[in-house]
């Protein structure tokens, strides 16, 4: 008796485990601690509008959820591509591509067995990308590229705060609307606003905004650059090939509101943009787009990798697939723009910074760029490994919680298993 009561246990926990009768058939599902609407739709193999569309009355945003609520699943088919990813091999495979991957890409073993193997223990939440770029012999274009995520939340937006990486699409997007103009870099911008009007020099906007991570200069980015420009059909995040970013509330809102503005950056008030005696005065625009992002704003590792290789290999790519930053590398707003990213900042510990620092010294031939954020507990990070005498670019986007100190045994980690030729 005590024998078949075990085998009823073991049966009834494994039953509790395993989610393929909601996916396959439809019921329900309860949501676990720590878990999000992503997660769920990676175990159900339903997507998050699914979901969300058959809980219509329950749930009012994909981030909206706790612990022990119940959810309805609906009859899926699972994510299209979604079996072959393990099947190309846990090590993933060089797929022919110049910054536009898709989340089908990634494989899922090599990089979180690896890193198990040399002792590392995930913080909360922890989530992980490594970019391989390949260049042709010679380095001048980009020619296929393998993707690495630890499990399987690279390509997904919900449940982690991206905190200040989004400045770089913010600075992008503005740059863009400077190159459209034909204003450089030396650019007097000046916010007409209705307390009065407040002048800035692109420069020190990037500095602040990009190298210093300051809320108030990327509001006024985002601004410059304009809110259906940077989100809407045909702007600059769709054209760079992003399929979850969106810059949609203003960072430090308190303080932005206090200055008069709304807690949305929908508005742009009149800009005029100076610059020796050249002079344009651009109208007050409103943005109209409705975009799916609940919070100030919403991106994936996978996004952020992706944006920081356009960025980075723009001479390498084809014109159609380039940020519209000019034609070469010698853009003055290509240059200012990595120029902001590939420097410590001072005063402060940074430990992610300096673990990569140590395994990929200058004196080697080594350079980093990079765009962190941190917020509410949340540390993210975006950094580009560069060595001319090398044909392969490496990419790590990392996000962990809680604390400053949450990502420094990952990069670590990882930075040793690029550098050994371990991935």
């Amino acid at each position: 008796m005590q024998r078949a009561a075990a085998i009823a246990l073991l049966a009834a926990s494994l039953a509790a485990l395993a989610p393929a009768a909601a996916s396959a058939g439809g019921g329900k599902v309860t949501v676990r601690q720590d878990e999000t609407l992503g997660h769920i739709a990676l175990r159900t193999g339903c997507s998050v509008d699914q979901l969300m569309a058959a809980n219509r009355g329950v749930l009012k945003a994909p981030d909206k959820i706790w612990p022990g609520q119940e959810l309805q699943v609906p009859r899926c088919q699972g994510r299209k591509g979604g079996k072959g990813r393990e099947g190309r091999g846990a090590a993933g495979r060089f797929v022919r591509g110049q910054c536009d991957w898709s989340a089908d890409d990634f494989a899922e073993g090599a990089l979180r067995n690896k890193m198990r193997k040399r002792g590392f223990s995930p913080p909360k939440k922890f989530r992980a990308m490594v970019a391989e770029i390949r260049l042709s012999r010679g380095g001048t274009r980009v020619q296929s590229h393998r993707l690495l995520s630890y499990g399987k939340l690279a390509s997904e937006p919900y449940g982690w705060n991206p905190a200040s990486t989004v400045k770089l699409f913010s600075a992008i997007g503005a740059l863009e609307l400077l190159r459209r103009h034909r204003f450089g870099v030396k650019t007097q911008v000046t916010f007409h606003y209705r307390k009065g009007d407040r002048t800035f020099g692109i420069q020190d906007l990037f500095e602040e905004a990009v190298h210093l991570s300051k809320n108030i200069p990327h509001n006024r980015l985002v601004q410059l650059a304009g809110y259906d420009a940077l989100n809407g059909k045909g702007g600059t995040l769709r054209r760079a090939g992003l399929e979850h970013t969106y810059i949609i509330r203003a960072y430090a809102a308190q303080q932005w509101a206090s200055q008069g503005h709304g807690k949305r950056l929908k508005k742009s008030p009149a800009i005029t943009l100076r610059e020796g005696k050249r002079r344009k005065k651009l109208p007050a625009r409103v943005g109209k787009g409705r975009y799916p992002c609940q919070g100030a704003a919403c991106t994936t590792l996978s996004d952020l990798a992706k944006t920081m290789c356009r960025m980075m290999l723009h001479e390498q790519l084809p014109r159609r697939r380039r940020l519209r930053l000019g034609d070469d590398g010698q853009s003055q707003h290509l240059k200012l723009l990595r120029r902001a990213m590939n420097r410590k900042r001072k005063g402060r510990s940074d430990r992610v910074w300096d673990a990569f620092a140590r395994a990929f010294p200058e004196k080697e031939g080594y350079a980093l760029f990079r765009k962190a954020g941190f917020s509410r507990d949340w540390l993210s990070e975006n950094i580009y490994i560069y060595n001319p005498k090398h044909r392969s670019r490496w990419i790590v986007a990392l996000a962990g919680y809680p604390g400053r100190g949450s990502l420094t045994g990952a990069a670590k980690i990882i930075a040793a298993l690029i550098k050994g030729g371990d991935l």
